[in-house]
């Protein structure tokens, strides 16, 4: 994705993973990471109701739903 295509040429990749498993965790000293499981059709739901508002995580969750899931 383009997020300043006007400004500037950074790009933003974006990845699928598929058929995750829950491995343990080596947070920094101080650092803190809450973890949400969420099925695409509930995070979808989110976007929505304005819930998730980041914009990576909407072109991310759109991008899943309307091209990955062939």
């Amino acid at each position: 994705m383009l997020p300043s295509p006007g400004i500037c040429d950074e790009r933003i990749y974006l990845f699928l993973a598929r058929d995750l498993s829950p491995v343990p965790t080596a947070h920094e000293t101080g650092e803190y990471i809450e973890i949400h499981w969420l099925s695409l059709t509930d995070a979808l739901a989110k976007v929505c109701t304005g819930e998730i508002v980041d914009a990576k995580t909407v072109i991310a969750l759109l991008h899943a739903r309307l091209c990955a899931e062939e």
